[in-house]
């Protein structure tokens, strides 16, 4: 919800049961899907010892997927989103740290055109150094950059 509220009331909120994307922009061929992950360091169960974030790639499409959106164009194979947006919380402190607090969190947006086929899942070192983290405030204009920059080809 962070994400979204981010982005603004053009983007919706899809990502319901088991959806492939979390919030979608635009309707049909002209859509924009997101998946939004995170990737913290504090968990429930202690500290997360490999900060790594997961990028699912799937052979094809659930049949879920096309029994439930009949209607819904989709591609045979994939991540099945244009973006990823990953909000990454470094914050350890107890005594600070407070994961519903959106100053809190910086986002990484990774456009899936810069992913390898296949590739599942990154160490956050690794997509720290390819991709930018960004603050909630700035993520809307973070995103936007990044799908010009796919409607330019870059």
């Amino acid at each position: 919800m962070m994400v979204l509220s981010a982005l603004g009331p053009e983007w919706r909120h899809v990502g319901l049961g088991w959806n492939l994307w979390d919030i979608q922009h635009g309707t049909g061929a002209e859509r924009i899907r997101i998946q939004v992950k995170q990737c913290a360091a504090p968990q429930l169960w202690g500290k997360t010892k490999r900060m790594t974030f997961q990028f699912p790639w799937s052979e094809r499409a659930p049949d879920y997927i096309r029994r439930d959106f009949p209607n819904e164009a989709i591609e045979k194979g994939g991540w099945f989103c244009e973006l990823f947006v990953v909000g990454v919380h470094l914050i350890e402190d107890k005594a600070v740290c407070d994961q519903t607090d959106v100053n809190q969190w910086r986002f990484m947006v990774v456009p899936t055109n810069e992913l390898r086929p296949r590739q599942s899942s990154m160490m956050l070192t690794k997509a720290m150094r390819r991709w930018p983290l960004v603050t909630w405030s700035e993520l809307k204009s973070a995103v936007h950059r990044t799908l010009d920059a796919l409607k330019r080809g870059s």
